[in-house]
């Protein structure tokens, strides 16, 4: 019962800051203090915002850690209704042709190639980026954020076996795809994958 009622709390708190975490760009302490209170679930959960609309939506993220994929779903489940705001489980799939920046690298989408390939019951995914080799640690950083948001963090999680990261012109690279078909390609590979295994 303790652990059943560490979520509803959570809910308890949104909800009694609705209207700060609404507005948060006018008071982004909020944003630590909701903080505290996802990682009283577990350490790992973070969220996102969307746009104020009719409705905000709210995701509930794992920051792409599986083990605390669980928490997730219980935080998600015991989730109240709440009129103003559409509440989501997981970093969903957004627009493949954003750009991101960490420190002084930006990923472009134009940048990126991909295979794909079956992996056992799972997918195998090269990612070659064009820079990769010059700042290894911070491109892979980008490029799960970008997975993130061209696939879904679910989905790059549970149905992706290994992901290898490279940069232009090595192995592989002349099977190469551009990124715009790679939503595609991944959802009818994988169906085809779960359809073998039936």
């Amino acid at each position: 019962m303790i652990f059943q009622n560490k979520y509803h709390a959570f809910w308890k708190w949104f909800e009694n800051h609705s209207e700060a975490l609404w507005y948060y760009e006018n008071n982004t302490e909020i944003l630590d203090k909701l903080h505290k209170e996802l990682h009283k679930i577990n350490e790992n959960l973070t969220f996102e915002f969307g746009p104020t609309n009719t409705k905000r939506d709210f995701t509930i993220s794992a920051d792409g850690i599986q083990e605390a994929f669980p928490f997730v779903e219980k935080l998600f489940d015991a989730k109240p209704v709440l009129r103003q705001w559409n509440i989501q489980k997981f970093r969903q799939r957004g627009d493949i042709s954003c750009v991101i920046t960490i420190q002084d690298f930006t990923l472009y989408p134009e940048n990126i190639k991909y295979v794909l390939f079956p992996d056992g019951n799972k997918i195998g995914l090269i990612l070659f980026i064009k820079g990769f080799d010059d700042k290894p640690d911070i491109v892979t950083d980008l490029a799960y954020i970008f997975l993130d948001t061209a696939l879904g963090e679910y989905d790059v999680e549970t149905k992706i076996r290994g992901i290898d990261f490279r940069d232009y012109h090595t192995a592989y690279f002349e099977l190469s795809k551009s990124i715009e078909s790679l939503r595609t390609d991944f959802d009818t590979m994988y169906t085809e994958i779960a359809n073998q295994a039936c």
